[in-house]
């Protein structure tokens, strides 16, 4: 391309190369007078723009495949507030997406990552921390109902206090057998006459029903007559318990015909 003027007079304000052709573009060392300015356009007399002293380019057609990649492998050693490496981030938010959304993990203000394992717990609980509420019963056994156990096994068995009374009124001789068919432990005996008795023992024995008076003991023996007394009162000083294969026996002799009332109470043992 030649402009006219010697080389000493011409003065370069400005040149345009229109994209019509294939016109270099020389750039220009020196000049006698300022600088030169170029203007360019594309095949449609577009003005290419810049930023930052940056020419702005758009890629018309095809994609920009950008190799990123971190400066650490697995396992190397990283040194905190130096190092560099690709952060995957999170929000912290209350907001909620909708179903078939795309959106990013969320934390939470200590910058901790939530897990939800909604799935994975019984219904009514959303969070790990709730597993130590959880009230209902929980079976553990092999899905067929039972469940094998190595080595040993404690057990602690607790039951409910059973108490029964037993009672008998007349005024003729006393006879009361208590047997149960299964153990029970006996708690008190009491007696009350109407007035002072005729001078007999009051006998509470226990009775081996299968060996025979050879096992019969006698418990507890007094003689309210002699006592001068109308109540009598009976209670173990220790544990007594009367076996499923044996029977407790209340007896006196009221000669006098006084009126009574026997109250026995225990405890069933099941």
């Amino acid at each position: 391309m030649a402009l006219a003027g010697n080389r000493d007079d011409r003065e370069f304000e400005k040149f345009v190369v229109d994209g019509s052709g294939d016109t270099a573009i020389r750039t220009v060392a020196t000049a006698p007078v300022g600088g030169a300015d170029v203007n360019v356009r594309d095949a449609a007399g577009n003005s290419i723009t810049s930023t930052a002293s940056a020419l702005d380019v758009n890629v018309a057609s095809g994609t920009i495949i950008a190799n990123i990649e971190g400066d650490y492998v697995d396992d190397s050693a990283f040194t905190v507030a130096s190092d560099k490496g690709l952060i995957v981030g999170g929000v912290f938010t209350t907001d909620q997406i909708d179903s078939g959304d795309f959106g990013a993990f969320k934390i939470n203000a200590d910058r901790e990552l939530g897990v939800f394992v909604g799935e994975a717990l019984p219904t009514g609980t959303n969070s790990i921390g709730d597993i130590a509420n959880i009230t209902n019963v929980v079976s553990v056994d092999d899905n067929g109902g039972s469940l094998t156990v190595d080595g040993t096994v404690t057990a602690t068995i607790t039951r409910a206090a059973q108490l029964a009374l037993n009672t008998d009124t007349g005024v003729g001789n006393i006879s009361v057998q208590i047997n149960l068919g299964v153990s029970f432990k006996i708690l008190g005996v009491k007696i009350h006459f109407a007035g002072i008795p005729t001078a007999n023992d009051f006998v509470v024995t226990s009775n081996n029903l299968a060996g025979g008076p050879a096992y019969d003991t006698v418990l507890y023996k007094a003689d309210p007559g002699t006592l001068g007394v109308t109540d009598l009162n009976f209670v173990p000083a220790g544990e007594l318990v009367i076996e499923a294969g044996e029977s407790l026996t209340i007896t006196f002799t009221n000669a006098g015909g006084t009126t009574y009332g026997l109250t026995t109470t225990y405890e069933l043992l099941m």
